[in-house]
């Protein structure tokens, strides 16, 4: 049987397709009304950079979002990519137990 996951979207597609698309907004447009440089936001698109808590907060009122929408939406990608890199380590790490007398090496 194969293992099959859904592949979750990026913040990149998350951008692109909830706000950039139908705001009908350009990437460059859009750096320029949050006062940020445009490659910042081009880096963003492709995946070559992360949303900071400034970009988060800038995002944020532009789009009329809570101040920690867009910071909580990249914790959330960044730690989902984190638990599947490190899926083999986590899952050999027992939960410590109060009852537990000795951890082995």
């Amino acid at each position: 049987m194969k293992n099959s996951q859904i592949k979750l979207p990026t913040m990149a597609e998350i951008l692109v397709e909830e706000f950039i698309k139908p705001y009908k907004i350009s990437a460059c447009q859009l750096a320029k009304a949050i006062k940020i440089p445009a490659f910042q936001i081009k880096n963003i698109l492709h995946n070559k950079q992360k949303i900071n808590i400034d970009i988060a907060l800038r995002f944020s009122k532009f789009f009329g979002t809570s101040d920690n929408f867009f910071i909580n939406l990249q914790n959330e990608i960044d730690l989902r990519n984190s638990k599947h890199k490190q899926k083999l380590i986590l899952d050999n790490i027992k939960t410590f137990s109060a009852t537990t007398q000795q951890i082995s090496a």
